[in-house]
């Protein structure tokens, strides 16, 4: 599997945002709340209508088992809310449904990065795919708190030197030693 990089200017994403929107707007909102969030892709997937019917819900996360409570800031929920009226979404549906006639089972894992890996190419970004979305959310999230030991807590991470490899394009020779 080739490794992917997280999107590191405003311009970048704005253009992926616009690329992944032009293929339906689904992909924007994805790319959109998994940047914003730093869910997983199986997660995200995995959310239904209901689950973001408010502004704060609560997730336990596939791959930990762990909870996680997750704040969306009032423009991205209302764009959700926009998205799920505009597509006559029901509380049982999958926000990232396969297609109109198919909203009970969400878009694969492997769809959703071959989309915004297109989308990407599209717009000359390389070495990007939906772990970017979880990868940019925390370089973006270390930028704004200078605490990595925050990052390692937001992403559930067990060991900090996962955290590390997170952000190692916004830490180019950051080690372990640093931590102390």
């Amino acid at each position: 599997m080739k490794k992917t990089r997280p999107i590191l200017t405003a311009e970048n994403y704005h253009a992926l945002g616009v690329a992944m929107g032009k293929i339906h707007m689904r992909y924007a909102l994805l790319l959109a709340l998994g940047v914003y969030t730093g869910l997983r892709i199986s997660d995200l997937l995995r959310l239904t209508v209901s689950a973001v019917s408010s502004p704060r819900f609560s997730l336990k996360e596939g791959k930990t088992g762990k909870s996680r409570y997750i704040f969306i800031e009032p423009i991205l929920h209302g764009l959700i809310q926009d998205y799920i009226r505009i597509h006559n979404l029901e509380p049982h549906h999958f926000l990232f449904f396969r297609h109109a006639s198919s909203k009970h089972k969400p878009i694969s894992r492997q769809w959703a990065n071959t989309i915004i890996r297109r989308a990407a190419h599209s717009v000359g970004l390389c070495d990007i795919g939906c772990h970017s979305m979880r990868k940019t959310f925390a370089c973006d999230l270390y930028t704004l708190t200078g605490r990595i030991r925050a990052v390692q807590a937001e992403l559930n991470h067990r060991d900090i030197s996962t955290t590390e490899i997170y952000l190692e394009d916004v830490l180019p020779g950051f080690r372990n030693s640093e931590l102390t």
